[in-house]
């Protein structure tokens, strides 16, 4: 017999039997073709393509104890996985999905009234930007993380799993060399919504102008060596089989480091949940940098997966105004499964010890570090419906706050220290910021700065 992620089976004893669930079967290592003809004899399955040892299927919603059946495979759910709220998605287990809104405040929508309103405002306030928050270049974001004058990587490969890469753009320019872009969730591999371009060109872009100075990423990653692997929707959703195949599509083409702004419920423990599962058995590959999420203002237990996969380095947003870890990063020791099961909780963590406590670092992510202080956002380059969210004209650069931001700028650093030969892993870098502190379940071990990957 199989068996079913205990999140799964938690939804299927609470739903209202939809006429067909897309699950994601993972099967031992080497069975594969054994597998996938067991599963051609189940009446009115869809096969899907596969990924590592994971294959998407389409089944029935009668026939699941048929899938079950099969010796040896684990069941999960190809549950959302995404970065901004999305109204209309309606999941056939979960319900209405709606994940957090702190990046991306508004619906496609409401863009063209808010550009006009912000237009105005901005007239009579002669500003650049919304005059209601604060702006932030990378100029400052740089001097808060302590880089080396020298930032340029030719050797490392970092790939961005997001909702693409508007191209061409003046922070990737001809010295990248060939960009790699690909996607999982298709058509395309552009990026229609602007969150990815902004992870890509704040972590690893290269010099350029904007109308509020020069712009430069942490790491400017040359050589063709950047990668922008879309698994989210323009309107910034996925699924846990698209972030799957992205990983899997970023391991063939060379990856050393991944940073992926984005998250999920957690499917069980991180024993049980396919997106950890699978860091934890690519963790001597490549260095996972993952965002800890937005829902810090519901306390406790609020990091999502796969920030929750021990063998991340997930990061936790951090106000450079304020000074303080922002109000919306969520919160550890982990995530909500653990909270309403405290005993696997107490074995897991004898297991992981600090490494399943989250947040592991903080950095720069915007903020406020309470609610109802001015908002302060970081520039960088966006394309997409989002671009004139907070600074009016398209110019392709825009300003965005949240963990989704943390992510990538701690991916640069990290990007930075590996190349240079100072860490190996994602356990180096966790040692060595153990050497300046203890680790809390808000800022982990605090925010991160190349000296302190020395």
């Amino acid at each position: 017999m199989g068996q079913l992620n205990p999140y799964l089976k938690d939804l299927l004893s609470k739903t209202n039997s939809p006429k067909v669930v897309t699950l994601i079967v993972e099967f031992p290592v080497g069975t594969e073709s054994d597998t996938l003809k067991q599963l051609q004899e189940i009446p009115g399955i869809s096969l899907g393509d596969t990924a590592f040892n994971y294959i998407r299927v389409t089944v029935p919603f009668e026939a699941i104890s048929q899938v079950e059946a099969i010796p040896g495979i684990i069941i999960h759910y190809n549950a959302p996985v995404g970065i901004t709220a999305a109204p209309t998605l309606t999941d056939p287990l979960i319900g209405q999905v709606s994940l957090s809104s702190i990046t991306i405040p508004y619906t496609p929508q409401e863009m063209p009234l808010r550009v006009a309103s912000l237009a105005l405002r901005s007239t009579f306030s002669r500003t650049f930007h919304d005059p209601s928050v604060m702006v932030l270049t990378m100029d400052e974001v740089r001097k808060e993380l302590c880089l080396p004058e020298n930032n340029i990587i030719t050797k490392t490969k970092v790939a961005v799993i997001d909702t693409g890469l508007g191209l061409p753009h003046p922070a990737i320019g001809v010295n990248k060399g060939l960009v790699y872009l690909t996607t999982s969730i298709g058509p395309t591999p552009m990026d229609g919504l602007g969150h990815g371009t902004w992870c890509v060109t704040a972590g690893f872009g290269g010099k350029s102008k904007t109308r509020f100075g020069e712009h430069i990423g942490v790491a400017d990653v040359r050589n063709g060596h950047i990668g922008s692997f879309k698994a989210l929707s323009d309107i910034g959703f996925g699924t846990t089989w698209s972030v799957i195949k992205a990983i899997e599509q970023a391991v063939k083409w060379g990856a050393n480091i991944i940073s992926m702004s984005l998250g999920g419920p957690m499917q069980g423990s991180v024993n049980d949940d396919p997106q950890c599962r699978l860091i934890e058995r690519l963790k001597d590959t490549v260095i996972f940098v993952v965002a800890a999420g937005n829902d810090g203002d519901n306390g406790a237990w609020t990091i999502g997966s796969p920030g929750v996969a021990p063998s991340a380095i997930t990061v936790g947003a951090y106000s450079s105004v304020y000074c303080e870890s922002s109000y919306f990063s969520s919160r550890g020791p982990s995530g909500d499964y653990y909270k309403h099961n405290q005993a696997v909780f107490k074995a897991d963590n004898a297991r992981y010890g600090d490494n399943l406590i989250k947040p592991d670092l903080v950095a720069p992510g915007g903020g406020p570090s309470k609610k109802g202080q001015v908002p302060d956002l970081i520039l960088s380059g966006v394309v997409g419906w989002t671009q004139p969210m907070y600074v009016i004209l398209p110019d392709v650069f825009g300003a965005m706050r949240g963990t989704s931001m943390a992510c990538p700028l701690a991916a640069g650093v990290v990007a930075l220290a590996y190349e240079h030969g100072l860490i190996n892993n994602a356990e180096d870098v966790k040692l060595k910021m153990k050497r300046f502190g203890g680790k809390d379940t808000v800022a982990g071990y605090g925010m991160i700065t190349y000296p302190k990957l020395v």
